[in-house]
């Protein structure tokens, strides 16, 4: 059956727009006007138009919000009472993106034929990395996949947050440089040469500092191509470095180590690692296994690098407490509320209460590293906007010297 794009207008004249293969242009058409819409116009949905739809739909990426979706939906379903294969069938046909309702539907196949969910998800690991598949094989065993795909939903919208957060922290400095950029190319090479024309007419000499912007314009506006050319370059060669395992170690130990934006870091991590191995050991995978998956979801590669560590180190019987104490990186109450769970036999809870207080930290953090940068930038701002506004403002008053005594 051919596709259907149709146009319609509610009762209050809003126009709605959407497609069906599901029904005939008559069937369409009753449906619509029985539900009260004025229909507009009813076609079929090219060849070429379906192509380029699912070139589109190809190109684009699952976002972890649609998988946290998907996990918070399939449990709820599960819940109450539908079967696993109606559950994945009815969400495949709910999610707008292409591309993850044809995987959901890959995955209820492999369902039908035998497979388990965990094995079947394992395949798209661009969708479901490691760790969600290895929740979700512990669910399947333990026969609490409802609970482990809630904790799943939970977890994914709390790191989501905390992501979020950490992304808008940075929206205003990176908008302030920019405004920086573009009124320093401007004062350069529009601004400064017009009032420099009419200083050189007067047959005064330029003061040095004028004359050093003078020669930074002549250069912006000569050699533009050689300065975006060389910062493009210094791009890529960043890139590479930190493509490095060993320029990475000494980028996020750089990081690491700067006062604000360190311990933002930090927080974020503390909070990111314990949630995930709370929530991992509460459903039942070994500390092990645990501390394995936790790897894979933190980016800091002087973090990750303990975390190896200590799971060699908790094979051979070292407590975690006492391995994160030797590492240097973690705060004393954090060791010492593990230790408190290593020796109460609650691990998981400490690390969730843990997560819970570094989530709070990463707020404050965040609004610390804001309220400083922002104003420091600023202030940079303000500077730079001085030091040209001053280039110009010396030699006209110089200017007016030589008028008055004329």
């Amino acid at each position: 059956m051919p596709i259907l794009k149709y146009k319609a207008r509610d009762k209050f004249g809003i126009l709605i727009k959407g497609k069906t293969e599901e029904r005939t242009k008559e069937a369409l058409a009753e449906h619509l006007q029985h539900s009260g819409y004025t229909i507009v116009s009813i076609s079929e949905q090219s060849k070429f138009d379906k192509k380029v739809e699912d070139l589109l739909q190809n190109i684009k990426q699952i976002s972890k919000q649609e998988v946290i979706f998907f996990t918070r939906q399939l449990s709820g379903m599960i819940a109450a009472g539908l079967p696993l294969l109606t559950s994945l069938s009815s969400l495949s046909k709910q999610t707008p993106n292409k591309k993850f309702s044809n995987i959901i539907e890959e995955v209820r196949k492999d369902v039908e034929a035998g497979s388990t969910l965990a094995d079947s998800l394992s395949k798209y690991p661009n969708a479901f990395p490691e760790f969600y598949v290895n929740m979700v094989n512990v669910g399947e065993i333990s026969g609490k996949l409802e609970e482990v795909l809630q904790r799943l939903a939970s977890l994914g919208f709390q790191q989501m947050e905390i992501a979020s957060k950490m992304k808008s922290a940075m929206v205003y400095p990176v908008f302030l440089f920019a405004i920086m950029l573009i009124i320093a190319i401007g004062m350069l090479t529009w601004v400064l040469p017009r009032f420099v024309e009419i200083f050189e007419k007067s047959g005064n000499e330029l003061p040095f500092f004028t004359k050093l912007l003078l020669d930074m314009s002549h250069i912006v506006k000569a050699y533009w191509w050689a300065l975006i050319l060389s910062v493009g370059s210094a791009i890529l060669l960043f890139k590479r470095y930190v493509q490095d395992p060993k320029g990475r170690l000494n980028v996020d130990k750089f990081l690491l180590s700067t006062p604000i934006l360190g311990k933002l870091i930090l927080d974020y991590n503390i909070a990111t690692m314990t949630r995930t191995l709370g929530n991992i050991l509460k459903s039942g995978i070994s500390l092990v296994q645990g501390i394995t998956v936790t790897e894979n979801t933190v980016q800091n590669s002087v973090l990750k690098a303990i975390l190896l560590e200590l799971r060699e180190n908790v094979v051979k019987g070292t407590g975690i407490s006492e391995q994160l104490k030797m590492s240097g990186f973690f705060p004393p109450m954090v060791i010492q509320m593990i230790s408190a769970g290593e020796q109460t036999g609650k691990l998981e809870e400490m690390l969730i209460e843990i997560a819970d207080f570094y989530s709070v930290e990463v707020d404050f953090s965040i609004r610390n590293f804001t309220s400083i940068l922002g104003p420091l930038m600023l202030l940079i701002m303000a500077v730079m906007v001085g030091a040209m506004a001053l280039a110009i403002l010396v030699p006209i008053f110089s200017l007016v010297k030589v008028f008055k005594k004329r």
